[in-house]
């Protein structure tokens, strides 16, 4: 009696696990069929695969336009600016030099422009965050080009300095004061290019290649914050656009 009802209690279990697996097998196949089939009272827990692919492509994309920029496409950006003005400031000195009238005006904007934005603005995101970041992450050659980095900072700014006499001339520029411009612009220029082709051959790689993801989180936010604090590089394109229309065109 007892055997028999033991065999009881085992076949009504049985029955119940495989009523469960073919409810789940059903279940399954309606998902592979087209997702809202559904076995009696039981709707398809899992999605399509056509639609898992669509969420998961989705999330992908989300991800990509999502993902953080970093310190050193920022500094590539300003580079793209700051070159278009150097364009601007060395068309100038061309015309200047072949003895066309001084212009004052556009002369007085993009000496502007390199002196409150350039300098006060980008290079200050380099000399002062990323720099020491990479002279005490990277190699010696790295703490050498951060030197000499610095350097060519203080004889740009010097150069931009004496640029500055010339914004409103008195009168019509002499021959020699005329060359002397030039050749200012000319070295100021030089300084400019020498010192983005290290940053950008030698300066970025080694800040990539060597501070960590983390020591680099807050820099955007530093980076926007010198901005706010004087001006932005948007500010300043509109404004260099409109001188390259006149210069470079």
């Amino acid at each position: 009696m007892f055997g028999s009802w033991c065999l009881v209690v085992v076949w009504v279990q049985v029955s119940e696990m495989f009523r469960s697996v073919n409810i789940q097998v059903r279940v399954f196949i309606g998902w592979l069929m087209g997702g809202a089939s559904h076995a009696k009272g039981h709707i398809a827990k899992y999605r399509r695969p056509r639609e898992v692919a669509s969420i998961i492509m989705q999330r992908r994309a989300v991800r990509k336009s999502n993902r953080m920029q970093r310190p050193t496409d920022n500094l590539r950006a300003d580079h793209v600016l700051t070159t278009r003005g150097i364009r601007v400031l060395a068309a100038i000195a061309d015309c200047v030099e072949v003895g066309d009238e001084f212009p004052a005006a556009d002369c007085a904007s993009v000496l502007r422009f390199l002196r409150e934005w350039v300098l006060a603005v980008h290079m200050r995101k380099e000399d002062e965050i990323l720099g020491p970041a990479v002279a005490m992450r990277a190699d010696e050659e790295a703490a050498a080009i951060v030197g000499e980095l610095m350097r060519l900072r203080e004889e740009i700014a010097e150069l931009a300095h004496a640029l500055v006499l010339f914004w409103e001339p008195i009168n019509d520029l002499t021959d020699a004061e005329r060359a002397g411009f030039a050749e200012t612009v000319q070295a100021l220029v030089a300084r400019l290019e020498r010192r983005q082709l290290l940053e950008e051959n030698d300066l970025f790689p080694a800040c990539d290649a060597n501070v960590p993801v983390d020591d680099q989180l807050d820099w955007l936010e530093q980076f926007a914050q010198l901005e706010a604090a004087r001006s932005s590089r948007e500010f300043w394109a509109t404004k260099v656009d409109q001188l390259a229309t006149n210069w470079l065109n």
